[in-house]
């Protein structure tokens, strides 16, 4: 628990860094937000809660390996126009430990890609909905002399929507909650090598966090179709 805690605050530290380093411009408008990012490079990074469900093979399932946890995001876009960016997100993972006995902890770590679009754009409160695939890592730390066990494969599609509320046209916090869909192939023990799931089964993760988005470069455009201004 206390590295959940180590996680969340380095996480609303770098938020809070990253929006301390932006113009005092920026940050207050005083007019309706009228203009969206385009061409720019979009870094997301955000914190929240993570729970795992169903089988990963046979009777076992994800809570028998990792229960409730904290999960720490970082993605890098590009934002092709006002509306969609296609780019690269990580996910850490830090869980409770799970039901089989002798397990101490678990931990966990996915990376793909994923497109996020666009519903509003040009207003203070824009809705989206973001879509991707990834790989995923579980973790299971044992107790010694049992050895240490790696799950791992394919998070078939990962879904999740959000609200940015955007408090400059390059700054957002966006509350989002999300699910995936998973199937684990293989699995290694410490010191062995991977073997392959026979019997592997579909589960589930679902996240609900806070994510913080800054856009850096490119143009801003007006709702209008107008380039109001470079960054």
């Amino acid at each position: 628990m206390k590295t959940f805690i180590a996680l969340a605050a380095a996480t609303a530290v770098a938020s809070l860094a990253a929006i301390a380093a932006a113009q005092p411009s920026e940050l207050v408008s005083t007019q309706p937000i009228k203009t969206a990012p385009k061409d720019a490079v979009e870094v997301t990074l955000g914190a929240g809660y993570t729970q795992g469900f169903g089988k990963i093979a046979g009777p076992t399932s994800v809570p028998d390996v990792a229960r409730a946890g904290v999960a720490v995001d970082l993605g890098l876009a590009y934002r092709l126009d006002p509306r969609l960016s296609l780019g690269v997100a990580g996910q850490y993972n830090e869980f409770d430990r799970g039901d089989v006995s002798g397990t101490r902890g678990a931990r966990g770590m996915l990376a793909g890609i994923d497109g996020t679009y666009h519903i509003m754009p040009y207003t203070g409160l824009d809705p989206w909905v973001r879509l991707g695939t990834a790989y995923r890592f579980l973790w299971q730390d044992r107790n010694e002399p049992t050895a240490n066990v790696l799950t791992h494969g394919w998070s078939i599609a990962r879904l999740s929507v959000g609200l940015d509320v955007r408090t400059s046209p390059s700054l957002a916090l966006a509350p989002h909650i999300g699910a995936d869909m998973n199937m684990f192939f293989f699995r290694r023990m410490d010191g062995g090598t991977n073997d392959t799931i026979a019997d592997t089964r579909l589960n589930t993760f679902v996240y609900a966090g806070i994510l913080g988005r800054f856009d850096i470069g490119g143009t801003r455009v007006h709702e209008s179709g107008l380039t109001v201004a470079k960054r």
